[in-house]
């Protein structure tokens, strides 16, 4: 399979319009670089888990648009969606499936992004769907790498953005602060920015993953994006 465009610019524009969505509901957003860079202290995820400020956490793996030799070849403005791919691993999508079971909440998804023209770039998160490891799960198998955009979502439940977002307010998915301390207590860290950089470099996970954490604080309407992906380009090399 070919990549119709860059996974690691789906990545990016995942981000860039993640910023522009949350702006537009009223969060103001930092954080649109590495782990570790610095923040304005009104962005102090440690000062959020020390108030009573309503808090979620989330983590998204962000997949890329393949296509068959013969359909990227054509030369053609238009691809038919019929041979949109997706790269997916169940190994990986289970271990994820059990990273949400160990705390009791889903708190890591899978993007799916449904367009591939770079008109709709900055409603990347609209034209996106957002997917339940443990759901996934029934679509995939172990002797098999590659799904069809029809195949996968045919027939099956997926969030959009704006049912996401709901889902994360209403408390339906994603962690809370309780969840945040008890992840770190796990590791015997206190809250701290290396701790915390520590724990979310972690959930980074694998090696060819492409994951983005967004910490909301929806009592100060704030929102912080943490780029958490992990050497990506070396390892995607190397698959060529």
């Amino acid at each position: 399979m070919i990549p119709i465009r860059s996974p690691y610019s789906y990545y990016f524009w995942i981000i860039g319009s993640l910023k522009s969505m949350l702006g537009l509901l009223g969060f103001q957003v930092v954080g649109l670089g590495p782990v570790g860079a610095p923040f304005d202290v009104k962005f102090s995820i440690v000062k959020w888990i020390q108030t009573e400020d309503f808090l979620k956490f989330v983590v998204l793996e962000v997949k890329g648009i393949y296509t068959t030799p013969e359909e990227f070849e054509q030369g053609t403005e238009e691809y038919d969606k019929k041979n949109f791919y997706y790269d997916l691993d169940a190994e990986e999508i289970i271990r994820m499936s059990e990273r949400n079971d160990a705390m009791g909440k889903e708190y890591v998804f899978i993007v799916l992004p449904r367009y591939y023209e770079n008109t709709f770039d900055p409603l990347a998160v609209v034209f996106s769907v957002f997917v339940s490891p443990k759901n996934l799960l029934g679509k995939l198998s172990s002797e098999k790498r590659w799904y069809s955009y029809e195949d996968l979502l045919r027939g099956f439940t997926y969030y959009t953005f704006s049912a996401f977002i709901k889902a994360l307010y209403r408390c339906k998915i994603g962690l809370g602060k309780e969840h945040i301390m008890r992840l770190l207590s796990e590791r015997g860290i206190t809250p701290s920015y290396p701790s915390l950089i520590t724990l979310f470099n972690d959930i980074g996970g694998e090696k060819k993953a492409l994951r983005v954490g967004i910490v909301l604080n929806f009592t100060k309407r704030c929102a912080m994006l943490l780029a958490i992906s992990k050497d990506y380009y070396s390892s995607y090399a190397a698959s060529q």
